[in-house]
């Protein structure tokens, strides 16, 4: 019903002011109609074809505030407006053709003035709100969109942490894992040397069964083998706990009691060495869902204290920071309310920029300087090193989204980090400053201290 209402009302308008043939234009595409802040006394009608207006398009960054096409109007507010200035640049996406009615006809409109308020205010009013809209949904694309690209981008570098992590955990877990196998493997020909066969074949059953039964289990089968093989209680329980079943008991020969008191230690030795082959494996696991998760509770604030978040991303870094001189004076007992893994992240993300400046220049006695002092109830972090420095075109931007350079082979690895840097710092209601020149680039972070123990 709206829309056939809309219709006649633009039909109505259309004969009634905008049939003057000689008040036509035609636009090809890419054509500007008007500018942004151009005087404008033209109130123009889309005959044909579509116009979209922006805005900022002088500027470099246009933001599209909003469409037109057939049987639309353009110049609404520069028409009516006291300024009679143009809020937008707009510009011809097809071919249009377009009407228009200008100063020399206001007072015909005035005159008209049922008319205008029964067929052409509704539309205009129509106009504006459609125009509204468009702007509010496009605002609130554009926030989802921010959110998701700062999600993505925190997750890139929580991956990066847990990157380096799980290759530290990895080499660990790598040593256990060799050597307990090496140990295992030495422990079995030992056993292998034994005069009574039971002995091995007890080592064997631990290191490649484990214990198999759970605790439910163990007591069943215990009482089942008290009284079936008339096994003594002690005797039941090591059998029940090995999950030997009836056929393993027979392979210990005649008196399989007398063998399990003997033997019993060396299952307990294989179930050692399988556990700990077992628990090898189980670390590796949980290291590789940490790099792939890469998440944890950042809404968690709790008494944090910026001198141990700053020693744990030196810790994480333990790589990376091989070959340089790192010296780092940190003043003790500054706390305030933050999550300690955004912290941490924050540390990471500016010393990790610093190796791999400092790693890709090569230079000579590569240092990066740390010192976190008070100032008043303010926590004052300085992270320095001698490198390159940044260019200085770069410098104003390095806190943008996805900026990144290469100059002369160098990864600065600016970008993504820093704008997560950048979000989690002013979360704490905090700054972050930047200050650069060959040998000698300093960020340094300014956090209230908001928080007593």
């Amino acid at each position: 019903m709206k829309e056939t209402l809309v219709q006649v009302n633009t039909e109505w308008l259309r004969t009634t002011y905008f049939s003057d043939p000689a008040r036509r234009i035609r636009l090809q595409a890419g054509e500007i109609l008007l500018y942004e802040n151009q005087h404008n006394e033209r109130l123009f009608f889309v005959i044909e074809g579509t116009l979209h207006g922006y805005l900022g398009y002088e500027t470099g960054e246009p933001f599209e505030a909003f469409r037109s096409g057939q049987n639309h109007f353009l110049g609404v507010y520069s028409y009516f407006s006291r300024t009679h200035k143009s809020y937008s640049t707009v510009i011809a996406q097809t071919d249009c053709e377009l009407a228009y009615i200008d100063g020399d006809q206001a007072d015909t409109i005035e005159e008209d003035g049922m008319g205008f308020a029964e067929h052409f205010l509704p539309v205009v009013v129509e106009e504006i709100y459609m125009r509204q809209l468009l702007t509010q949904r496009m605002t609130i694309q554009n926030q989802k969109t921010t959110r998701k690209l700062f999600h993505a981008e925190k997750m890139a570098t929580l991956g990066q942490l847990a990157a380096g992590l799980a290759h530290e955990l990895n080499n660990a877990v790598g040593v256990i894992t060799r050597q307990g196998q090496q140990l295992a493997a030495w422990a079995e020909d030992i056993v292998r040397n034994d005069d009574d066969s039971g002995a091995l074949y007890l080592f064997q059953k631990g290191l490649q069964q484990g214990s198999s039964l759970s605790t439910v289990d163990q007591r069943r089968r215990r009482r089942d083998l008290e009284d079936r093989f008339d096994l003594p209680a002690a005797v039941a329980r090591q059998a029940a706990a090995a999950g030997l079943d009836d056929a393993d008991l027979a392979a210990l020969g005649k008196d399989p009691a007398e063998k399990l008191a003997r033997f019993f230690p060396y299952f307990e030795a294989g179930l050692a060495f399988h556990d700990l082959n077992a628990a090898a494996v189980h670390a590796s696991q949980v290291v590789r869902s940490v790099k792939e998760l890469g998440v944890a509770n950042h809404s968690l604030r709790i008494a944090t204290d910026v001198a141990e978040t700053i020693r744990q991303a030196a810790m994480l870094l333990k790589d990376p920071l091989k070959g340089i001189a790192l010296d780092m004076q940190l003043t003790p007992g500054m706390t305030l309310e933050a999550n300690p893994g955004e912290l941490v992240q924050v540390w990471v993300n500016l010393i990790k920029n610093a190796c791999e400046a400092l790693h890709g220049q090569g230079r000579r006695n590569p240092a990066i300087a740390v010192g976190a002092v008070r100032e008043g109830d303010t926590a004052r972090i300085a992270i320095s090193d001698n490198g390159p420095g940044i260019p200085p075109d770069l410098l104003p931007h390095i806190f943008q989204p996805d900026v990144t350079t290469k100059v002369e082979g160098l990864s600065f690895g600016l970008g993504l980090g820093l704008s997560i840097l950048q979000k989690i710092v002013d979360n704490l209601r905090g700054k972050v400053e930047v200050s650069s020149r060959p040998g000698a680039t300093v960020f340094t972070v300014k956090l209230p201290l908001n928080y007593e123990l």
